[in-house]
């Protein structure tokens, strides 16, 4: 982005919507709290959202397109803590609804993200592999938090 193009955003929020009023569609963040009995891994579905990157609890979770092939986001159980937990979700790509559809702008409420146990991909179906794959990497990033945070073996 160039200066000129920073200049045109609505940086006082007066200018903008609540977010839990209308959303008129365009860049924006999105905070939501997720509160956790029992941290555990899980995947985050975006229904709703068309294209950008989640964080929880300030790590980068990843990006998201909604043609797929993942139509969710993995969370595992390390980032995770017992209580309340920050999600922030930053939809670029989002158009809000059709102008002509019986739901108007100022009528139409963001989405929401919500945690579901299982992938969702567009096929229905995990790729060859990808269970492998998610375990070997949930248990490097386990063992990476533990020794960051200095309760390593």
């Amino acid at each position: 982005m160039e200066g000129e193009d920073l200049e045109k955003l609505p940086w006082d929020p007066s200018q903008g919507a609540s977010p839990r009023g209308p959303w008129p569609g365009g860049p924006r963040f999105f905070r939501y709290a997720l509160f956790v009995r029992e941290p555990a891994d899980g995947f985050l579905a975006l229904d709703g959202f068309r294209k950008g990157f989640v964080c929880v609890n300030g790590f980068n979770l990843g990006r998201y397109w909604e043609i797929g092939p993942q139509r969710s986001l993995y969370i595992p159980a390390p980032l995770l803590r017992q209580g309340r937990n920050e999600v922030l979700v930053f939809d670029i790509d989002h158009a809000g609804p059709p102008a002509n559809s019986a739901e108007s702008a100022a009528t139409s409420s963001a989405p929401a993200p919500r945690v579901v146990s299982e992938a969702i991909w567009n096929s229905g179906a995990l790729p060859r592999g990808a269970k492998e794959a998610v375990a070997d990497a949930v248990s490097g990033l386990g063992a990476a938090l533990r020794s960051f945070s200095g309760s390593g073996d």
